[in-house]
């Protein structure tokens, strides 16, 4: 009886019309996943008569391919006049009428994608607000203050515009303009923020007019209003000077403002406006925290930070009588709870001012090329700056994965070949986002056997499929022998051989209508450049004695010959 070895008997037998009696399968060459070099910013703003884009470019090999993708990940269609991509990934939106404003696509978050055979990576959520021009009025507030107190001043913008205008100075008499600083001039103090600040009112100060002027931040115009009102002994019109953050248009405020001074006939408490403010800034600006009361006798001022009194230093110092904490160098550690107390005579009053310092976000994943062996433990760490820091999330290909605690660290347990590819922590906040990127490649691995055929007896006459399938990297090659010899070359002898995406090899012989002299010894031979690795069984035909010729053997002088005999 001959042996032979079946690993499996598909129900179905697939055979291929050409004979495939030997497959090669080499190791995908040494390739370089993909790395931004160009990354969008977390927002973009522009005005709708000068259109804008997003630049993106990546660098790897083989060259990614770069496409973007809507805040829901769908791919990114063009849209006819108003969206295009560029050959080189660039994102184009060309300018654009009232009529044509689409909140899908102008008001909306982007993602570019940049693909390669290696991997894929995304990049940050870039917010696009594409803003449609149109006329608008600067307004100013009016004023209120016991003699001897501090009168505050505001441009008043319209909400639709306010975050594109920035109140770049007040102007006193249409002509000495007064800007922006940490310590004013005795008298005037301007705020970062835009308020102007008088100090020690007093009937004098009815003798002057005030303008704000604003930059419009795109297109930098800069308006100044042309009509101003009657001086009033019993008080003094100011107005405000705005700048559009996107324009760079600045305007003067139509109206005037005017201070009402007061007259005190007896003591009162000092009394804030508001009981507690909100300020976010940004690290390494002027930071200027206010605190205006009014009260008579004029209320002193001190601060405190958790409770702790605040003392003139390098650091901060007071301004404006004490009624301004000034900060000339923000860092996140200035970020809490302050305190203004202001007393006098008649009583005190506190006000909570909250400030957050926010540092630009950044992601940096170490190692930014891990090789690992199948089967070993691999971990990547995302080194993060800035702050706050609300969210950290890893993605694998694009795709979201969970990673333990702590989630700077992703740890993957056992590598499989499903887990080579590009890697990336992303880090985010209400206002800004970073990613960085990294490429686990697998180790060179030797072949293992991770499925085998079985031994095996049948009658003659049937058909039957024997299957190996091996693991390692680079990918194994397999090649089958009949007792150590090549499979016959008939077209009853099919082998074929394939890589799914999972990366093992699967290679097969299907063999039709089985006679007695196709048994024997049946063995898969995996190789790759680290090593080997076979299996052999034997599958058993029944049927008279068969003889099968042998071929050509080579030997080695003085070495051992061993020639299998068949059953």
């Amino acid at each position: 009886m001959s042996r032979h070895f079946l690993v499996q008997l598909l129900p179905r037998l697939c055979f291929v019309t050409s004979l495939l009696h030997s497959v090669e399968i080499t190791g995908l060459m040494d390739g370089q996943g993909p790395v931004f070099v160009v990354e969008p910013p977390a927002r973009v703003d522009f005005g709708n008569s000068s259109g804008g884009r997003l630049e993106c470019a990546a660098r790897g090999s083989p060259q990614p391919s770069i496409h973007w993708t809507q805040e829901d990940g769908n791919p990114l269609p063009t849209v006819s006049g108003l969206r295009y991509q560029l050959p080189n990934g660039t994102l184009v939106f060309p300018p654009f009428s009232n009529s044509e404003f689409r909140i899908d696509v102008h008001r909306t978050s982007y993602r570019c994608v940049a693909t390669n055979s290696q991997g894929r990576i995304v990049s940050r959520e870039v917010r696009l607000r594409a803003i449609v021009l149109q006329d608008y009025e600067v307004d100013v507030s009016s004023s209120t203050a016991s003699r001897g107190n501090i009168a505050v001043l505001h441009c008043i913008v319209p909400t639709f515009i306010r975050d594109y205008l920035t109140v770049t100075s007040w102007l006193q008499d249409h002509a000495f303009n007064i800007y922006p600083s940490s310590d004013g001039d005795g008298k005037f103090h301007m705020l970062p923020s835009g308020e102007l600040m008088i100090l020690n009112v007093g009937q004098a100060d009815s003798f002057s007019t005030y303008e704000c002027r604003v930059t419009h931040k795109l297109t930098g115009e800069t308006r100044v209003s042309v009509r101003h009102t009657r001086i009033q002994v019993a008080g003094n019109t100011k107005e405000c000077r705005v700048t559009h953050k996107l324009t760079g248009e600045t305007r003067v405020s139509v109206r005037h403002t005017r201070i009402q001074v007061a007259e005190p006939h007896k003591a009162s408490a000092p009394l804030f406006l508001d009981r507690s403010l909100s300020i976010d800034a940004r690290k390494d600006e002027l930071v200027i925290l206010p605190c205006f009361a009014q009260g008579y006798p004029p209320p002193e001022y001190r601060w405190e930070l958790h409770d702790s009194s605040v003392t003139d230093s390098e650091h901060h110092y007071m301004s404006g009588n004490g009624a301004l904490l000034v900060i000339p160098r923000a860092s996140v550690s200035d970020s809490g709870r302050y305190s203004c107390i202001a007393s006098n005579t008649a009583g005190s009053s506190r006000l909570d001012v909250n400030l957050q310092v926010q540092a630009p976000l950044a992601a940096h994943v170490t190692p930014t090329l891990l090789t690992a062996a199948l089967g070993q433990p691999a971990a990547f760490h995302c080194t993060i700056s800035g702050s706050p820091v609300k969210s950290v999330a890893w993605t694998k290909d694009g795709q979201s994965i969970q990673s333990a605690s702590p989630r700077d660290i992703l740890r993957l347990g056992m590598v499989t070949k499903e887990d080579q590819g590009m890697y990336q922590c992303f880090v985010s906040n209400e206002h800004d986002s970073a990613q960085s990127s990294a490429e686990l490649r697998l180790g060179d691995t030797p072949p293992q056997i991770a499925y085998r055929f079985i031994r095996q007896t049948i009658q003659p006459g049937p058909s039957i499929s024997l299957k190996c399938v091996a693991t390692g990297n680079p990918t194994p090659n397999i090649k089958w022998s009949l007792d150590g010899f090549a499979l016959p070359q008939n077209e009853r002898f099919v082998i074929g051989q394939y890589v799914p995406t999972h990366g093992d090899v699967i290679s097969h012989v299907n063999i039709t209508s089985v006679r007695v002299e196709d048994g024997g010894n049946y063995k898969c031979t995996a190789t790759n450049r680290v090593g080997e690795a076979s299996h052999s069984a034997e599958l058993y035909v029944y049927g008279p004695p068969q003889v099968r010729p042998m071929g050509e053997i080579s030997a080695v002088a003085g070495e051992s010959l061993v020639i299998r005999e068949a059953d």
